[in-house]
């Protein structure tokens, strides 16, 4: 299992979105301000109602836990994505990774190309076509389940 790097530029507290009107964005969600949270997974607590690192390898953040990628941190709190796709040039992936499943990490916030401790699958990696991306790079499309 390996882990992909999701890379926002200098300066910069949002994760891109080619095609933000797809996007199912919550905004304005309770955070924990001492923590960086922008372009890593996150898991709502239940007990104290706010976002924490998600980890595949973390009892009650995975199977069942409303999961999702948070893509912007502000004063009044983060926002978070559960469809949508992520700017190839912020979460690159191979070609070779096409048609692949994208998996919430054993690493806290992270995004694998194999499962983890749990298998919650968090999205794939599909094929740009014009307009998404430079040179149809492969583009991360998000699809979260929330069960």
């Amino acid at each position: 299992m390996a882990d992909l790097t999701l890379t926002l530029g200098p300066n910069k507290s949002e994760v891109g979105d080619p095609q933000p009107h797809l996007a199912e964005i919550i905004p304005g969600q309770p955070f924990d301000p001492t923590l960086n949270y922008v372009g890593k997974m996150v898991a709502l607590d239940p007990t104290t109602r706010r976002w924490t690192l998600a980890s595949a390898a973390a009892a009650g953040t995975s199977t069942g836990a409303i999961v999702g990628l948070c893509v912007s941190q502000r004063d009044r709190g983060i926002s978070i994505k559960k469809t949508g796709f992520v700017s190839n040039k912020e979460l690159p992936v191979a070609p070779a990774l096409v048609g692949a499943k994208l998996f919430l990490s054993n690493t806290n916030g992270g995004i694998a190309d194999a499962a983890g401790t749990t298998t919650l699958s968090i999205g794939r990696v599909i094929p740009a076509t014009d307009g998404y991306g430079p040179d149809n790079t492969p583009l991360v499309f998000l699809d979260i389940p929330w069960n």
